[in-house]
């Protein structure tokens, strides 16, 4: 339970509050955001959700039967819990009122399964877990073959952290290489190629994020940004954060790894300072949050 340090500027977080009061809208990413490695909604995180009193929707990287993966074990079905939109493969997918919208077309889908396809053939398998393998001439990574995690209309290849330290260098080989495969397959104009945080590496639709989406939904008058409260923690939050500040909403970081998106943040979980107050990032910080967003503010004084 958020305990209040007396001594702490209340300022800034009072404004968070008021902003987080003020809402009618949470629009929130998932992995590193809600859930983090345990893969599952927490229940106590859920719990805060459904007394929050705000409509609540999604923004992942996820296609939808990942995300599905992860409500199965949760007390409240997803569909119950977040009413609100739901964003997929990083706005390639849109699911309204239950309904689910594909941005991507038939022709976009075959350019990102021949993408897949083409990795599959330059990949070899790394030890006995077939879902690892490893591309030729890059020694030290591991790429992830989409099997059961294959998209519709997104693919991502993830790199295993190698506990080694800054892995960055690794990464823009993978890149390059995805990037050579795409003019060798003549798919520049289908397939736009995202470094989209951890290690991960999406292959999409073009022109497509999070932040498009969402200002699609604003401009037909499905959400109003300016009363929206955007949580998200990588670098396929930043596009988001924009487009929700430039519409007068708020943007809350959890975390501060990702420095663009800090950038652009109103209010940070887990700044190295007193002055953040909210201890632990990831779902502990985002409860402590709307628990403090149901505190009378007389409470805080």
């Amino acid at each position: 339970m958020f305990v209040q340090n007396r001594e702490l500027p209340l300022s800034h977080l009072s404004a968070t509050l008021q902003r987080l009061r003020a809402a009618s809208t949470f629009i929130f990413d998932v992995d590193g955001t809600l859930v983090e490695r345990q893969q599952f909604l927490n229940p106590d995180l859920s719990r805060a959700l459904v007394g929050c009193g705000k409509q609540l929707g999604i923004a992942t990287s996820r296609a939808q039967d990942e995300l599905d993966e992860i409500f199965a074990f949760s007390t409240i079905p997803r569909s119950e819990l977040f009413q609100g939109p739901v964003i997929l493969e990083d706005g390639a997918v849109i699911i309204r009122d239950g309904a689910s919208q594909t941005i991507a077309d038939p022709d976009h889908i075959r350019a990102i399964d021949s993408l897949r396809s083409h990795l599959t053939a330059h990949i070899t398998s790394v030890g006995e877990n077939n879902m690892w393998g490893q591309l030729a001439h890059i020694e030290a990574p591991l790429v992830h073959i989409p099997s059961r995690y294959d998209y519709q209309a997104s693919m991502s290849v993830w790199q295993l952290p190698s506990g080694d330290g800054d892995n960055s260098h690794l990464f823009a080989r993978i890149m390059a290489w995805c990037q050579d495969a795409v003019s060798d397959l003549k798919l520049q104009s289908m397939i736009e190629l995202v470094e989209i945080g951890d290690g991960t590496l999406r292959a999409s639709v073009p022109g497509r994020s999070k932040g498009v989406a969402l200002g699609e939904l604003h401009q037909l008058n499905v959400l109003d940004l300016g009363s929206t409260v955007f949580f998200g923690d990588g670098k396929n939050d930043v596009a988001a954060a924009q487009v929700v500040k430039a519409a007068g909403g708020w943007v809350v970081a959890v975390d501060h790894k990702c420095q663009p998106l800090v950038d652009e943040a109103n209010f940070v979980t887990s700044l190295p300072t007193d002055f953040n107050g909210l201890g632990t990032a990831g779902p502990k910080a985002i409860e402590g949050l709307l628990a403090l967003a149901a505190t009378a503010e007389s409470n805080l004084r």
